[in-house]
C-alpha cells in the first residue's frame, strides 16, 4: 500500500467520523472503533475501556453541547481539526 493510499484511506476514516459524529449518527460512529478500545482522557480523569462505553461517552457529551460541529480539513502531514462555529452562534468551549 502506498502512502498516498494509506493517508487517502486515513482520510476517510477522518470524514467518516466527523459525519457520525455531526449527525448525533451513534451506531454508525461506533463502528469506526474496535471492541475493545480504551480511551483515556487524562485531562479530566476519564478512563473507558470498551468501544460501547467511549460511545456512550461520546453521546453524553455531544447531548450536552449539541450545537457543536466537527469537520476535518486535509493536509500532507495528517488530517486536523477544527470546531466549527455552531449555528447558534453560542460559544461552546
Amino acid at each position: 500500500m502506498s502512502n498516498t493510499t494509506r493517508r487517502t484511506d486515513a482520510h476517510a476514516i477522518v470524514d467518516a467520523w466527523a459525519s457520525a459524529y455531526n449527525d448525533q449518527n451513534f451506531d454508525r460512529f461506533g463502528t469506526l472503533y474496535a471492541d475493545d478500545i480504551p480511551y483515556t482522557c487524562g485531562a479530566f480523569g476519564l478512563a473507558f475501556a470498551g468501544r460501547d462505553a467511549f460511545v456512550a461517552h461520546v453521546k453524553e457529551y455531544a447531548g450536552a453541547v449539541p450545537d457543536r460541529t466537527r469537520r476535518s480539513t486535509g493536509s500532507t502531514t495528517g488530517t486536523r481539526w477544527r470546531r466549527a462555529r455552531p449555528p447558534t452562534g453560542r460559544r461552546t468551549s
